[in-house]
């Protein structure tokens, strides 16, 4: 019998194979003996645990994972709802059924969004001692499928590991769209490298791209549309020149030439490329928008905050964004900045926290990690529990935070509640009562505060002849602007925070030589 570990995951032209330990196998062959008579469909059974057992290991969790039904019908065809159910008869494994809603869109069209069918192992089955063994299990799909579970798998693993919203919504992503996506991407590769010369090549693939696209209705609604999207890609990722001099005029590929005369400060994003290795990155349309827009001049929001097509680009993506041929550089990052400024925010809104407690608060954020802290003793990771703090700061009441959530992320939240309220008791029942005192939004009033404490430090290093771009709560540079920055911008951001914080000149002589003292004693 052939052997591997447990955790194997083999791709191939004709599907993936994963291997369950032997006392698992036996035990669902055993289950669908009791149902079905024929060998077709009792593998058909073990299958269907199979993927899921798959789609588990893929997406690296043991919670529920969506999974298309288009990968069971390769299996047996509509025989999947029977075997499914079978399974969870004998408390195998759990699904909870796609949801559908209503909405309308800008035009007033009405439009139904579903999400996908999830499922995950409900209870342990096998014995220790029989673990070392194991049995291939086969699962059938297109080349075009495994193409697209390999590259969830992967970035997953490499990026959203510990994040399990994100994941999901990966493992969410149809297999389709990601065979559209890899399409464009190679043909805007193709006609950057200078493999595509005539218009009607270049039209012929866009139809191909389009005639796949149509079997999923997000996104790119027409030919048109996506034909508008590859050039925009073409002239983000072409540094030089486009290639091919007879689409350069009959395709509209030219390059666009921007009027210079603008008093825009952020005229320089205009500048903004991304290298091919951009495209190999994106996982879907989303991913290609954003990208294509990467040039646009971003604009103020509401709170002031700055809205770039940079920022909406997933990191992976953003490691190939250039300014002039260079790469950007993160030069100044606050971690956890909307708690970091909480007692500005609470300031303005005449929320009064005990001097001593605000004080341990400040010399927490601004000179050790408030995520370390609230981990520390346990076992959970610092990228998980950052993943949960943003819900946190619109608690309401601590029931509601906790209600209907399981396993890693309910010990995420009771962890927090439990740091908060053992050494922050004000500032957590501030979080708590904030929604009885006004109608703004925490989060709205702290994009504001960041925006009044990040928007004068970015306009002080364009002043500076630097090309600053706003990232979230980071700022970055062109790398080879860095060695021109005169500031360190960390504590450029604690100090407008302490001057707004504090007018009492001895706790704000107590506060900087605390941080002082604290950072000799890290380095």
């Amino acid at each position: 019998m052939k052997t591997k570990p447990e955790n194997t995951i083999e791709f191939s032209e004709k599907g993936i194979t994963i291997y369950l330990t032997k006392a698992i196998y036996d035990t669902i062959e055993k289950i669908a003996r009791t149902e079905y008579k024929d060998s077709r469909s009792v593998y058909g059974v073990v299958q269907t645990y199979a993927v899921i057992q798959a789609y588990s290991r893929l997406s690296y969790t043991n919670k529920f994972v969506p999974i298309h039904r288009d990968i069971f019908q390769f299996i047996s065809k509509r025989n999947y709802t029977a075997y499914r159910d079978l399974l969870c008869r004998y408390n195998i494994i759990e699904y909870r059924k796609s949801e559908y809603t209503t909405y309308k869109t800008i035009k007033g069209e009405n439009r139904i969004s579903s999400t996908t069918t999830e499922y995950r192992m409900a209870s342990v089955i096998g014995v220790l001692f029989d673990n070392d063994k194991t049995v291939p299990v086969h699962i059938p799909m297109p080349s075009d499928y495994v193409v697209a579970l390999q590259k969830k798998h992967k970035h997953i693993g490499e990026e959203y590991i510990d994040a399990e919203d994100k994941s999901k919504s990966i493992m969410e992503v149809n297999p389709i769209e990601i065979m559209v996506v890899d399409e464009i991407a190679r043909l805007v590769k193709d006609v950057i490298l200078g493999k595509i010369k005539t218009q009607r090549t270049f039209e012929k693939r866009v139809d191909k791209i389009d005639t796949i696209n149509k079997q999923i209705n997000k996104q790119i609604n027409s030919n048109s549309d996506l034909c508008d999207l590859i050039k925009r890609l073409i002239r983000v990722s072409n540094n030089k020149h486009i290639a091919g001099n007879n689409l350069t005029q009959e395709v509209g590929l030219q390059s666009v030439k921007h009027h210079n005369k603008s008093s825009d400060k952020f005229h320089y994003y205009k500048e903004l490329q991304a290298e091919c290795g951009a495209l190999d990155e994106c996982l879907t349309k989303r991913d290609l928008y954003h990208l294509s827009r990467i040039n646009t001049i971003p604009n103020y929001g509401s709170a002031d905050k700055i809205y770039s097509a940079l920022a909406n680009i997933r990191k992976p993506i953003r490691e190939f964004v250039t300014f002039r041929g260079a790469k950007l550089v993160e030069v100044g990052d606050v971690s956890c900045a909307h708690f970091t400024m909480l007692p500005v925010i609470f300031k303005r809104y005449d929320i009064a926290i005990p001097s001593e407690e605000l004080q341990r608060w400040v010399i927490l954020t601004q000179t050790a990690d408030l995520y370390s802290a609230v981990i520390e003793g346990t076992n959970i990771s610092r990228k998980s529990i950052k993943a949960t703090f943003q819900p946190f700061l619109s608690i309401k009441n601590r029931k509601q935070f906790l209600y209907g959530h399981e396993g890693e992320e309910l010990r995420n939240r009771e962890a927090i509640c439990k740091y908060f309220e053992t050494h922050f008791p004000a500032i957590f029942n501030a979080l708590l009562s904030w929604h009885t005192l006004t109608d703004i939004s925490i989060k709205q009033v702290a994009n504001q505060v960041e925006s009044d404490i990040m928007n004068p430090i970015c306009d002080r290093l364009i002043a500076d002849g630097l090309h600053p771009f706003r990232i979230h709560d980071a700022i970055h540079l062109p790398e080879n602007e860095v060695p021109q920055l005169n500031i360190n911008i960390k504590e450029e951001v604690f100090a407008r925070i302490n001057n707004e914080l504090f007018f009492d000149i001895y706790a704000k002589n107590f506060i900087a030589s605390s941080i002082c003292s604290l950072s000799k004693l890290s380095r």
